[in-house]
């Protein structure tokens, strides 16, 4: 049990209000609740009771910062910006969760990210350079320029976000995923394990079922996926990880796979990966139809799957043509 979720099992509301007193601040308990639903991976719970809280506080950073981080959680990046942006006009001083902020960026188009994480960054190397959420802002736009120079400076920058605090598990989150996306597996999973060490949480999880499958440990993968849904049976991710790694196992293990991922969506619609995954197993299996029907349904919850479906659309054209092509190319060479 956390520390957030002992003081919240105390139920001061009652305890306060069972002593005859009256409780002044209810706030207290309610920040006490959503640090302890973060902290039982409930992270949806803890995101509507931060939004209970904007509407009495709007201005305060600890909510904003707290919502931003929820919305974060539940992949709703375009929010989580939002909050981020407000917090910081809020504060602009404030350095707490911008490397987080920063993150949030690279799912705007590329120019648009890259003119967002260049201001980003040289801001908070104005506010501070001894942050290490400075330096990972500026790894994160230096890996988007995109040429291998530019990559291994994004490395170097998140190297030294590490060696300014050293327990900052974001740092070696972003360098994982950086050593990770250059080629650096071996890297990737030593900086993925000091971040477990430090706190098992999903990206963390995440980042180390990725890396063991870079390098074909499989085994290795699926024990870590089993220890984050034992740990995060809330946490629908959880669940996608576990299909992620069974649907590399081959045939018996995509069965599996489907039913992982199927009960991610289940307890969250708008679980993207799962989603995807579900698409991605239809058109290896030769189900196009499935596949389409899984994506127009998903289309009612958010419109950012209209860009998937063109994508995987033209992706089946794709696998018909060069099916078409092997089919009638015996044909042409009998004559």
């Amino acid at each position: 049990m956390g520390a957030w979720e002992a003081i919240d099992s105390l139920r001061l509301a009652d305890t306060w209000q069972g002593l005859g007193g009256q409780l002044g601040a209810p706030w207290i308990c309610d920040v006490t609740r959503a640090h302890a639903c973060t902290e039982r991976y409930e992270h949806r719970e803890a995101l509507e009771i931060y939004q209970r809280l904007g509407t009495q506080f709007p201005q305060n950073l600890h909510v904003l910062l707290g919502s931003a981080r929820g919305h974060l959680l539940l992949d709703n990046h375009r929010d989580a910006a939002q909050h981020y942006e407000m917090a910081r006009q809020v504060d602009d001083c404030n350095m707490s969760g911008m490397d987080l902020y920063a993150s949030t960026m690279i799912h705007s188009p590329h120019d648009q990210a890259l003119h967002q994480l260049n201001e980003l960054a040289q801001s908070l190397m104005q506010i501070n350079p001894e942050r290490p959420e400075a330096w990972s802002a500026a790894a994160l736009y230096s890996d988007l320029k995109g040429t291998r120079e530019d990559r291994e400076q994004a490395l170097t920058f998140a190297q030294r976000s590490i060696h300014l605090e050293s327990r900052h598990v974001c740092s070696y989150v972003l360098y994982g995923y950086l050593a990770l996306s250059s080629g650096y597996a071996d890297k990737a999973i030593s900086a993925f394990r000091i971040a477990y060490k430090l706190k098992r949480e999903i990206l963390v999880f995440q980042g180390l079922v990725e890396a063991y499958l870079q390098v074909h440990k499989v085994k290795d993968a699926l024990t870590v996926a089993k220890e984050a849904l034992q740990l995060m049976k809330n946490d629908p991710k959880a669940l996608y990880l576990i299909g992620r790694v069974l649907a590399q196992t081959g045939e018996p293990g995509r069965a599996k796979a489907r039913k992982a991922f199927t009960n991610a969506i289940a307890k969250d619609k708008y679980c993207t990966d799962a989603v995807v995954s579900l698409v991605r197993l239809d058109i290896e299996e030769g189900q196009p139809q499935d596949a389409l029907k899984r994506l127009e349904k998903q289309l009612e919850f958010d419109v950012f799957f209209l860009l998937l479906l063109l994508l995987l659309l033209l992706l089946l054209l794709l696998l018909l043509f060069l099916l078409l092509l092997w089919l009638f190319l015996p044909f042409r060479n009998m004559f």
